[in-house]
């Protein structure tokens, strides 16, 4: 069962999400024209189109809900996860960079998604 964020939308409940989520972090989105707003045609049986791309919307919710969850993990496991996920930075580099053995980096890198996945579950209990 999906969970959902308080929006509405089901974001960031497996781990493939968020890797994919944190993969995508600094993309950048670029509008096919230069009008922020399609105008209506005139021809009355015609709508108007979407001004975006289908999913933009909720691509920028989800990376909104990604940086919420990543602000409240630990420094070392934002630091880890954004090399290795978002600028694709080798466990060697991490490692030395860290001072850490690779063994470290990759529990600490499985405890942060794990946090990430089952943040809903923790701010349950929190608020309890």
């Amino acid at each position: 069962m999906k969970k959902e964020n308080n929006i509405g939308t089901k974001v960031l409940d497996s781990y493939k999400e968020v890797i994919r989520t944190l993969k995508s972090l600094n993309d950048c989105y670029f509008i096919k024209s230069n009008f922020l707003i399609c105008h209506r045609l005139k021809k009355m049986d015609i709508k108007g189109r979407e001004p975006f791309c289908p999913g933009f919307l909720d691509g920028i919710e989800t990376r909104k809900e990604l940086i919420r969850r990543l602000n409240k993990l630990g420094k070392r496991e934002k630091i880890i996860l954004l090399l290795f996920y978002t600028l694709g930075k080798p466990i060697e580099y991490i490692e030395c960079s860290l001072s850490l053995c690779c063994r470290h980096c990759y529990r600490i890198k499985k405890r942060a998604l794990e946090k990430i996945v089952n943040f809903d579950k923790e701010e349950k209990i929190n608020t309890s």
